[in-house]
């Protein structure tokens, strides 16, 4: 027994060492390697060698097989791997290196700038190996100039549009298995080098025949949509193992992931995302013409390519990662950033669906402020009842009611250990892009942090309404890097009452509990009219499922195809009416207005 807890004790070493000290551990395998193939040595030593070649020797065969066996545990142990020597960095500066510094009066802050650099350079490491739903995650980080070092912001940049690419060849191999024809059937020319490319999918400029204009290819990574969900599964895994052991963060990681799960593998269909495109272009573009949103090619496109129109203007994240910005007229950044906030007022007010991914990388600005929006695989459909409950609260904080702390809680939004004056505050941190409050400019990892913030739990953050959270933190996070505070809510308030006055009547009968309308007949029979016309049945088994649904008619399927629950609705029809519901919904690119 005592042998076995010794061998386990040498095993736990040498992966602490190989985890933390790499280097080190690599010469000191080396060394246990050469001493125990030496038989030149005396058995003696052989024998105190022998003590550490095994536990290499596992260590090592561990970490080759894992990820060939097990991708998804190899995945989140190479994470483990990166990110615990970062914390552990940390905790040197902290409690060595800073109180060194103070002792010698050396300058603190360089400890600190050092130790950045060096954790950002371990991310970037980490981010390029693993690449995945860590890339995803990492976007939202990197525009946060309101809470990360400089450092880290400024070295994260690629991951909105520098990612490492696919060669060009693999490119056209999968464009030719995708369109059914040699690439350059369709092409004149495509340029090898792309001229952006992410987790999910990269860019290649080209020229069309037929086109005088050169038109973009986004064409997705044939491996990326294996890596996001190897990695959600884990992320989902680990959050639930630490809810049964009560382990828990300041926020409600469950639901955030769940709400990941359910929208991510929407990126990987491009049918959807064209349709999506063209809803919101015609929408947009109807009310806002200044607002750009490039039109899609449909014969040169599929459910892994879609061809675009190349659009004016540079990326926002190029922008900034050049700080070239401040080269920029300060009016044509403001009206940039107004223009950014009126056009999800109307997304999310006037249409029901708005882009949910709004990165710098997703964004392109012209000298004279113009915006043009990119990339609508992240589109998230709203239910009437949170556009109602989010409506109150942003004509609420508008008028800066006292009612603001309820319309949260209206929200489904929980918060614990929290005062009434702290939850309307939170409610505007949440939900506003204003950085006029102090709580909007603390960093969570401060160590003099307040007592009622460091106390507070964000403990229910509905699946929904996370979208919601996300989009303001990204567009805070680029008002900050532009050095503009603007507040969300009085450019959303106008929207926010037109919606409220035109729905009012419905949604109150909605909140009261009732959840058929009270035109639900009427409803259902426009539906009804919908499939006779397609030549699909309509018999009490076929339509009872969509009623207990709550829906009743062409938009409930539409939102049900975009939330990917459609299956289970038309579970009455047989599987070849269920796919040709879904051509019908995606060829008549229906308005979700």
């Amino acid at each position: 027994m005592t042998g076995l807890f010794a061998g386990f004790s040498r095993f736990l070493l040498c992966t602490c060492l190989r985890v933390f000290q790499p280097q080190f551990y690599n010469v000191f395998r080396m060394f246990i390697y050469a001493k125990a193939t030496n038989i030149h040595e005396k058995s003696t030593q052989v024998d105190k060698v022998q003590l550490f070649f095994k536990p290499c020797a596992i260590n090592q065969l561990i970490s080759i097989s894992v990820p060939i066996v097990f991708p998804g545990l190899g995945r989140l142990l190479a994470f483990y791997a990166h990110f615990l020597p970062v914390v552990a960095g940390y905790m040197k500066t902290q409690c060595i290196e800073v109180r060194l510094a103070r002792l010698r009066q050396s300058d603190v802050q360089a400890v600190w700038n050092a130790r950045h650099e060096w954790g950002a350079d371990r991310m970037v490491k980490l981010l390029d190996k693993l690449s995945g739903f860590y890339v995803k995650v990492a976007q939202v980080f990197a525009t946060k100039y309101d809470l990360l070092p400089e450092q880290y912001v400024r070295k994260m940049s690629f991951v909105f549009e520098n990612c490492r690419p696919l060669p060009i060849s693999e490119i056209h191999k999968i464009m030719h298995e995708e369109l059914g024809q040699n690439v350059f059937d369709l092409f004149i020319d495509i340029q090898s080098t792309p001229m952006a490319c992410a987790t999910i999918a990269q860019v290649h400029v080209a020229r069309m025949y037929g086109l005088d204009e050169c038109v973009v290819i986004k064409v997705q990574r044939p491996t990326s949509e294996m890596l996001m969900n190897l990695d959600m599964k884990n992320m989902i895994l680990v959050s639930r193992v630490m809810d049964v052991l009560g382990m828990h963060l300041p926020f409600d990681h469950t639901s955030v992931l769940l709400e990941y799960q359910n929208q991510i593998p929407m990126e990987f269909d491009f049918h959807r995302e064209r349709m999506m495109m063209e809803t919101l272009r015609k929408s947009i573009q109807t009310k806002h013409a200044d607002i750009l949103i490039p039109k899609s090619i449909a014969f040169a496109s599929s459910k892994r390519i879609i061809t675009m129109a190349l659009m004016p203007g540079d990326s926002v994240a190029r922008v900034l990662s050049n700080n070239t910005h401040q080269h920029f007229n300060k009016d044509a950044i403001e009206s940039f950033s107004r223009k950014l906030l009126t056009v999800y007022g109307h997304q999310i007010f006037e249409v029901g669906i708005f882009h949910s991914d709004p990165h710098p990388g997703n964004l392109l600005i012209a000298p004279s402020g113009a915006l043009t929006l990119l990339d609508f695989g992240l589109v998230k459909v709203l239910s009437d009842n949170v556009r109602f409950a989010f409506a109150q609260l942003i004509v609420a904080m508008s008028s800066n009611s006292n009612h603001v702390a309820r319309c949260l809680e209206t929200l489904g939004i929980r918060l614990d250990n929290c005062t009434p004056e702290l939850r309307t505050t939170i409610a505007y941190v949440l939900f506003d892009t204003r950085m006029d409050l102090p709580e909007a400019r603390m960093n969570p990892f401060e160590k003099a942090l307040p007592t009622e913030i460091r106390r507070l739990r964000l403990s229910k953050i509905p699946q929904e309404v996370f979208m919601l959270v996300r989009i303001v933190a990204l567009m805070r996070g680029m008002l900050t890097a532009f050095g503009v505070d603007i507040h969300s809510r009085h450019i959303w308030a106008p929207y926010a009452k037109r919606f409220l006055k035109k729905n009012n009547n419905t949604q109150l009968i909605s909140r009261l509990g009732n959840v058929q309308f009270t035109n639900a007949e009427e409803r259902m029979s426009n539906l009804i009219d919908w499939l006779d016309v397609h030549s699909l049945p309509h018999e009490r088994k076929h339509m009872a499922p969509l009623a207990l649904a709550n829906i009743w008619d062409v938009h409930g399927l539409v939102v049900a195809l975009s939330n990917n629950n459609m299956y289970d609705v038309l579970r009455g029809f047989t599987t070849v009416e269920q796919n040709k519901i879904k051509l019908m919904l995606l060829s008549s690119h229906y308005q979700c207005v």
